[in-house]
């Protein structure tokens, strides 16, 4: 059957043709964030399409247009008379091997009333009776997937390219969306207990963990920004604001969320109910907590740590919806890769500094809450906060589940259970044997060197800069062999 007509912003002679013919399409983002919305270009006012044209031009690769189609019409009552409603019919097919069977049935969506062109039910569309009359000319039984199998496969060997990609990117929302939770609320808590200390040495590692979360979200030029470095200083918690809510910034809470939704979606029929009442509630309030303005430092503060609650809920019951069977590795692979690089990141921006021990104090149990460490660092070392062990601890030691070299060793497993894996090393498991290669390397006494003058532990740097580097090599080596099958 004909598809509608689409043109992608994108490109831009398609953009020229969209906005040379506005007035006859139909414009919407390419994403379903809580921001949607779809526009009708022959509804527009002239200060309404000149606002629409604007969007388009500034970010034209988040929006599509498509040629506006007329609906069918169904009759519907509306209490006092029968009327005409646009409708459109969903149907659905069967798929065994190359053969599909359509089902006799489908889903109806009418509109509100009479005039409008959204059926959706999130628009306020209501559903109709789809009544299949007569009989079929040819016998569908023999291709009914029913009559070949009990059950239909869903072992990770048969998942779909998409599912599985959906799987992986799961875990890495996730767990973005938990460590930029919990680096936010670190930093926000410093500002609440900011005049409590020295100001000096308050201010000096106030500005390293902003500076962290700049480079942990990658929300540049945010706390680097040398312009701004007055208004930074003053009013921090507009930045931060905009790192928590603005869902059109790259790399922000609200951006992160978005995206952990739309995966969220494309696995609902491998999640519990459980889990999609739990992930239903948590966007709720966060939308709430979001669109609202004003809220003290204290309340954002809190509203933060209820958030992670239901993170981490959903997490464990994310753990416990899918089988192992159906791709929950992919899951946690995708989770531990993400845990890695942002670990990474946090360690450079913290840790490389050379600052004063009172501030360094400061840094590293810092450090340690962001990961959720600080108890289990406690319980393993019974010397106060020190470097050394600190280094040790996140990197090397073999017991903390978050360490590099945990994660780094959990991986490889996970690597070897998978449908693809062979006997001579794959590309993504060689980034990760040299990942070992160098952490088995790391002294960490030595690695914390420095010269006299120099304000960075330049050869920790290097050495965090290089498992970087080799941790996203895994990742794309392993996107590219999964995802995009380039080597088929």
């Amino acid at each position: 059957m004909p598809q509608i007509a689409t043109w992608w912003c994108g490109q831009k002679s398609e953009l020229d043709y969209v906005i040379a013919n506005l007035e006859n399409l139909i414009i919407k983002k390419i994403d379903r964030t809580e921001m949607f919305q779809i526009y009708f270009g022959k509804k527009l006012s002239q200060i309404e399409r000149t606002a629409l044209i604007e969007l388009l031009l500034h970010n034209p690769h988040k929006y599509v247009a498509q040629e506006e189609v007329d609906f069918s019409t169904v009759p519907y009552f509306n209490g006092d008379k029968i009327e005409p409603r646009n409708a459109v019919i969903r149907t659905y097919c069967l798929k065994k091997d190359e053969e599909y069977c359509v089902m006799n049935g489908g889903l109806v969506r009418v509109s509100h009333d009479k005039d409008t062109l959204l059926v959706s039910s999130k628009q306020g569309g209501i559903s109709k009776d789809l009544w299949i009359l007569g009989k079929d000319d040819y016998d569908m039984a023999s291709v009914n997937i029913l009559n070949h199998t009990k059950y239909v496969e869903t072992s990770i060997n048969q998942i779909s390219t998409l599912k599985a990609s959906n799987l992986f990117w799961l875990g890495r929302y996730l767990a973005r969306a938990i460590s930029t939770t919990r680096l936010i609320v670190l930093v926000v808590k410093k500002i609440t207990n900011f005049y409590r200390y020295e100001v000096v040495i308050s201010k000096e590692s106030q500005n390293i963990l902003q500076n962290a979360l700049t480079h942990m979200t990658k929300t540049y030029p945010g706390f680097m920004d040398i312009n701004n470095q007055q208004n930074l200083e003053i009013f921090p918690m507009v930045e931060i604001t905009s790192i928590i809510k603005d869902t059109f910034r790259s790399g922000s809470l609200s951006f992160t969320i978005a995206m952990l939704s739309n995966t969220n979606v494309n696995l609902k029929d491998l999640l519990t109910i459980e889990s999609w009442k739990l992930f239903e509630k948590m966007q709720k309030e966060w939308n709430e907590f979001v669109y609202r303005k004003g809220d003290a430092t204290l309340v954002v503060a809190s509203e933060l740590d209820k958030f992670l609650i239901y993170l981490m809920a959903y997490k464990e019951l994310v753990k416990e919806s899918i089988f192992k069977e159906q791709g929950l590795i992919l899951y946690s692979i995708g989770y531990k890769i993400e845990d890695a690089l942002l670990l990474i990141s946090k360690a450079r921006s913290i840790l490389c500094l050379k600052v004063d021990k009172t501030i360094r104090n400061t840094l590293l149990e810092g450090m340690l809450n962001s990961l959720e460490g600080f108890n289990a660092y406690r319980s393993h070392y019974k010397s106060s906060l020190n470097l050394e062990n600190v280094i040790d601890f996140l990197l090397l030691n073999k017991q903390f589940p978050k360490s590099l070299k945990f994660v780094t060793n959990k991986l490889l497993k996970d690597f070897k259970l998978l449908p693809k894996a062979k006997i001579v090393l794959t590309p993504y498991e060689e980034a990760l044997i040299n990942v070992q290669a160098l952490l088995e390397s790391i002294d960490p006494k030595t690695i914390v060197q420095i010269k006299e003058g120099e304000g960075v532990y330049v050869e920790l740097d290097a050495v965090l800069a290089k498992l970087s580097d080799l941790f996203l090599k895994c990742s794309n080596e392993f996107s590219n062999t999964y995802f995009s099958h380039y080597d088929e």
